[in-house]
C-alpha cells in the first residue's frame, strides 16, 4: 500500500490545513478506506502546546475525510530519527505534497531509504468561477400568490428570501406548488412562514468538490454564495456542467446520488 504525505510546518499551521484540505479533496472517493495511506507530517523546530493542538487537528481533517491516516510530529533536532519513523509509518512510496518547503526534512526522508516523490499541490476550483450572479430575492413578507406570479414572470426555480441585507431563508417553485395544493387559504401565508430557514450557504472561495458534498449531504440542489457575509450569487446543480474535466467525475458521482435520492430533495 502506498502512502500520501501531506507535510505542514507548525509555524505555518494555517497554509498547512489548507494544502491538507486540497489533497484530501482531490483524493476523496478514488480509493477504499486502507488502499490508501494519509502521512500528516508536522514539521517544528521544537516541539510546544501548539504542536499537540496542530497534531490533533490533522486527526481530524483524516476523520472528517474517512481515509486512514496517521501524523508524524518532527522536531528539527531529531529530523534523521524521525524520518525513519515516517518511512516506517509510509509503508512504500510516499507521494510528499509540500506547504513550506523543508528541504533538511525531504533530504532525510530520501536518506531513509523510503521510495519519494514531491508533487503539485492541487489547484482547486472556487464557486465564484461556476456561480450566477443574478440571483432573484424577496422579503419574507411577500405573499405567497405575489412571489408566485413573480417566479413566473422571471421564470426561475428559487427564491432567496432576504431582508435588510441579511439572507433569511429559500423558497422553491415546488415550495410554492406545495401550498396552492395544500393551503386552504395561500393567499393568507408568506414567503417567511413557509420558507426553509435558517439557509444553508456556501462561500465564493470555496472549492466546488466540498461544495458538491455539502449539496449531496443536505440534499439541496441550490446554494446562495456568500462573500464577506453579503448575497453576491447562487450555485445550482446545472451550474457544474461548466465544471473542469478533472473534477467532473467525483463531483457528478455526487450530484447524480443526489437526483436519485427516493427522499424528495429541495429543488
Amino acid at each position: 500500500m502506498d502512502s500520501i504525505g501531506i507535510l505542514c510546518n507548525d509555524a505555518a499551521m494555517e497554509e498547512g490545513v489548507v494544502i491538507a484540505r486540497r489533497v484530501l479533496q482531490a483524493i476523496s472517493g478514488k480509493f477504499a478506506y486502507g488502499e490508501m495511506r494519509v502521512v500528516f507530517i508536522l514539521y517544528s523546530l521544537k516541539s510546544t502546546p501548539q504542536t499537540a493542538e496542530n497534531v490533533y487537528r490533522m486527526e481530524e481533517l483524516g476523520r472528517r475525510y474517512k481515509v486512514q491516516s496517521k501524523v508524524e510530529a518532527v522536531e528539527a533536532e531529531r529530523i534523521e530519527e524521525e524520518a525513519e519513523g515516517i518511512a516506517k509509518a509510509a509503508r512504500g512510496l510516499l507521494t510528499v505534497f509540500v506547504s513550506s518547503a523543508e528541504t533538511e526534512l525531504i533530504e532525510a526522508l530520501r536518506k531513509s531509504g523510503l521510495r519519494l516523490e514531491i508533487s503539485e499541490v492541487p489547484t482547486p476550483v472556487m464557486v465564484s468561477s461556476l456561480m450566477s450572479r443574478n440571483v432573484f430575492t424577496l422579503p419574507p413578507g411577500t405573499s405567497v400568490p405575489e412571489a408566485a406570479r413573480k417566479t413566473c414572470e422571471k421564470d426561475v426555480g428559487c427564491i432567496v428570501v432576504a431582508e435588510g441585507g441579511q439572507v433569511l431563508g429559500m423558497v422553491t417553485r415546488q415550495d410554492i406548488i406545495k401550498v396552492f395544493l395544500e393551503s386552504k387559504d395561500p393567499a393568507t401565508l408568506t414567503l417567511g412562514e413557509i420558507m426553509a430557514s435558517p439557509p444553508i450557504c456556501t462561500d465564493s472561495g470555496a472549492d466546488i468538490v466540498e461544495v458538491s458534498r455539502v449539496m449531496r449531504e443536505k440534499k439541496v440542489k441550490r446554494l446562495p454564495v456568500m462573500e464577506g457575509g453579503r448575497l453576491v450569487g447562487i450555485v445550482s446543480v446545472t451550474d457544474f456542467l461548466k465544471v473542469p474535466p478533472r473534477h467532473r467525475e467525483k463531483i457528478w458521482r455526487r450530484l447524480m446520488e443526489l437526483t436519485e435520492e427516493t427522499a424528495s430533495p429541495r429543488l
